[in-house]
């Protein structure tokens, strides 16, 4: 069924709001944005920033949760990890807004919301999608999270010189080993 009229006007207004974001990250450190900075930049009124945000963190968390929407799905067949190079991709088209949120609370909120994504993709993949707290599966799911999220930041600190592709390929070689004989 095609979208109504104000699903339109929903999206439009979150999208407007997404792109204040990121264009003021650019201008000022994400911990002097204001939601006013925020509603006066996307042209939108106060009442209506709260009707679709909590707040600007919340807003941060929404761009990720659309970025999982767009980017990231079921598990190709055959292929673990395969959230890691779209991923990827998307850091390294995404370097200079990531690189303005700086190390303070943005990129905590940021972080936080890819680390969030990125357990909940290989619990899917390896089939662990909640695993018991301190379980074997909670602690294997953790391994690979962990492991990712220091490649990707390592990789995003350094300034990503090397193409997605690669730390895609390096990330895989060292976590998808074939059982040794």
């Amino acid at each position: 069924m095609p979208a109504s009229p104000t699903d339109r006007r929903i999206s439009r207004t979150q999208l407007a709001l997404q792109e204040a974001l990121l264009s003021l990250t650019l201008q000022m450190d994400y911990e002097a944005i204001t939601v006013e900075d925020l509603c006066e930049h996307a042209n939108v009124g106060r009442s209506t920033f709260y009707e679709h945000f909590r707040g600007k963190d919340d807003l941060k968390r929404s761009g990720i949760a659309a970025f999982e929407a767009e980017f990231v799905g079921p598990p190709s067949e055959g292929r673990l990890f395969s959230f890691s190079l779209p991923l990827l991709q998307h850091a390294k088209a995404h370097l200079k807004h990531i690189r303005a949120l700086g190390t303070g609370r943005g990129r905590d909120v940021a972080m936080a919301a890819v680390t969030a994504l990125v357990r909940k993709q290989i619990g899917e993949e390896l089939g662990r999608e909640e695993p018991a707290p301190a379980s074997t599966d909670d602690l294997e799911v953790r391994f690979y999270t962990g492991a990712f999220m220091s490649v990707l930041t390592g990789w995003l600190d350094s300034g990503a010189h090397l193409a997605a592709e690669d730390v895609d390929a390096v990330f895989r070689r060292l976590v998808v080993r074939a059982p040794s004989s």
